[in-house]
């Protein structure tokens, strides 16, 4: 299951202001900035030979995602990727659908533990 946003406010473009959230905190973490996650998809149905790798990739960069994405033997596509909660949530919702010629029938999700071992998001073989 994606990963749900949790209703805070600005969250859905709506403005908070001081008085929805409070205070800055002087010290201490800010809750939901810069949360990190990590996730593993496996994407199936005509995904292959529709440039799927390629968008992607370019899908990827413009949320600030590092990771890798490759053609599995299958006929399934690969992805591994981290980022900022948000923006790895919005780029999963975008791996349901894909590139225009795409028909993602089925993803598969696994999450884990930020690894940063990425510095780019990568089309690899």
């Amino acid at each position: 299951m994606p990963y749900r946003f949790c209703g805070c406010p600005g969250r859905s473009g709506e403005k908070a202001s001081e008085t929805d959230v409070g205070p800055r905190p002087t010290h201490g973490p800010v809750p939901h900035q810069h949360m990190k996650k990590r996730v593993h998809l496996r994407i199936y149905g005509r995904v292959q030979g529709v440039c799927f790798r390629m968008y992607t990739r370019e899908a990827a960069e413009r949320r600030g995602i590092t990771g890798w994405v490759r053609n599995c033997e299958d006929g399934s596509v690969e992805v591994v990727a981290e980022g900022e909660a948000d923006a790895l949530s919005e780029f999963v919702r975008w791996c349901y659908t894909g590139p225009p010629h795409a028909q993602v029938q089925r993803v598969e999700e696994g999450y884990g533990p930020v690894a940063g071992d990425f510095s780019e998001f990568r089309i690899t073989y």
